[in-house]
């Protein structure tokens, strides 16, 4: 199986969605088609208070 290593604010937007249902990191990440630890990153993000549209913004700053 292989996985997109960008990530876009769809997938962000959906990351977010899974965060909020309370939906497995591991489950999420074969759904979406990602890594599972940058599940982990994201949702650890989300649990302090980022929105998604901040963190796209840090994600475009950085890459």
């Amino acid at each position: 199986m292989s996985f997109n290593h960008i990530i876009n604010i769809n997938q962000l937007t959906n990351l977010e969605v899974n965060y909020y249902l309370c939906v497995n990191a591991r489950a999420c990440a074969q759904r979406i088609k990602i890594g599972k630890d940058k599940v982990y990153r994201y949702y650890k993000l989300f649990s302090n208070g980022l929105t998604v549209h901040e963190i796209y913004n840090q994600y475009q700053v950085n890459k």
